[in-house]
């Protein structure tokens, strides 16, 4: 069994600080150099399984959060692997198996906002978060109407047991699309890491894709396969920090009635 997981490409919101405060995170998109990163890396998976594996005898399910950025990325890593090399589609056609679960962890309140910020517009939620989190770790750490890591952790363990169902089901590889936090949230489930493990293990960078492998009798393992494409210091000037294809792509493509709120 192998569980690619595969952080999304640079979105809006890596390359703006500014985009989260005027665009909701779950309508947050990749740039035009995202959707570069996601194809690569789903060519660099399809390489892998060129080496030793006929494509023919090989479909990768592939998994992924709902929020626009990851859905986009799963959309790119699609192309790159190509149409054989994919085995599922949902209701409307696409590539893929949408699960809530494997969301970004929500802030709440803090959304948006600097520590100074937060401290000025909540400041006994924001004192009680901080020293949570000095006291505590940041596994505890809750923001106001948010959720800590380990409530992430929580709702990813039965993220995992509906991938183990399909994998008793014989669908052995799968590729599952999420964000930092939630990668690693998955990690640490699937694998059985330690608390401290999560509080000293770093996010991803954007399309970093990790491997799990083996079985149930023989164990599993973890390895850092790909590394994401790095920001050239120039973008080529065809490059533009902005949606892909800009909102008309969007609104096409995802379906947007109006444009999110920010992209108008």
């Amino acid at each position: 069994m192998r569980i690619w997981l595969v952080r999304h490409g640079e979105s809006l919101g890596n390359v703006d600080e500014k985009a989260w405060a005027r665009i909701p995170d779950h309508q947050i998109p990749l740039t035009e150099f995202g959707m570069d990163q996601a194809q690569n890396a789903g060519k660099l998976i399809r390489e892998y399984y060129q080496k030793d594996e006929p494509l023919k005898d090989k479909k990768l399910r592939l998994w992924y959060s709902p929020y626009l950025r990851t859905v986009q990325t799963k959309d790119g890593i699609a192309k790159g692997l190509g149409d054989e090399l994919v085995a599922n589609h949902d209701h409307k056609g696409r590539a893929g198996w949408e699960d809530e679960r494997l969301r970004e962890q929500d802030f709440g309140a803090f959304s948006a906002l600097s520590k100074d910020e937060q401290f000025e517009h909540f400041p006994k939620q924001a004192e009680r978060f901080y020293n949570t989190r000095d006291n505590k770790g940041r596994h505890w750490a809750k923001a106001p109407d948010g959720e800590s890591r380990a409530e992430v952790c929580e709702r990813v363990e039965g993220s995992i047991e509906t991938l183990m169902r399909d994998v008793a089901n014989g669908h052995e590889d799968m590729v599952v699309v999420t964000h930092g936090v939630t990668m690693r949230a998955f990690e640490k489930r699937f694998l059985h890491h330690d608390i401290e493990w999560f509080e000293t293990s770093q996010n991803p960078r954007n399309c970093d894709v990790v491997l799990i492998e083996g079985d149930k009798e023989h164990g599993y393992r973890v390895t850092p396969m790909f590394k994401g494409l790095e920001r050239p210091p120039t973008l080529p000037a065809d490059y533009k920090n902005e949606p892909v294809g800009g909102y008309e792509a969007l609104k096409s493509e995802y379906g947007y009635d109006h444009p999110p709120k920010g992209l108008e």
